[in-house]
Parts: C-alpha cells; structure tokens; sequence
C-alpha cells in the first residue's frame, strides 16, 4: 500500500469556527507582552485542565463578552465581523 503526502502525519487537533478540523498553524497569530505572574497563571491553568493556552484564552474571551451588556456585546460582534473581513489569509 503506498501513502500518499496528504495521508502523511497526525490530523489536525483543532476544530475551526464551524467544527471542522483546522491546522492552527494557518491560523492568525497573536504576540502580547504580559506579566510574569499571568504567563504562570495561564500555564498552570493550561496543565491543571489538560488544555491548551489558546483554548483556556479563547473560553475566558468568550465569557468576558458574554457577561458584557448586551449594546455592548452586539458591538463587539458588529466589530469582530468588520475586522474579519480585514485580514488576509495566509
């Protein structure tokens, strides 16, 4: 039986917006500057929950959002969609 590239390495471990299967290494990514004391944080959170930093991130933006009031998460929604169809992808 011969394998083909694309039969090659491990599937993708992430899903996408809509749940699909996702290479994140296609995705867009973010630097930030944060204190020592949030690095060990968000680590330690990571290793407790057997996660990853993107995913504990992700949940904890999502929440925030959710408990905005509600003119004010419709904004950022509104935001969210403009600035997606900004960027290019890779």
């Amino acid at each position: 039986m011969l394998l083909t590239i694309e039969g090659m390495g491990r599937p993708p471990a992430a899903k996408d917006q809509s749940g699909n299967p996702s290479k994140t290494s296609t995705w867009p990514k973010i630097t930030f500057p944060a204190l020592p004391a949030t690095r060990k944080t968000l680590s330690a959170l990571a290793m407790l929950e057997g996660r990853t930093q993107r995913e504990i991130i992700e949940d904890a933006l999502r929440d925030y959002v959710a408990k905005l009031p509600a003119e004010d998460r419709r904004m950022v929604e509104a935001m969210a969609r403009r600035a997606g169809t900004k960027t290019k992808s890779p």
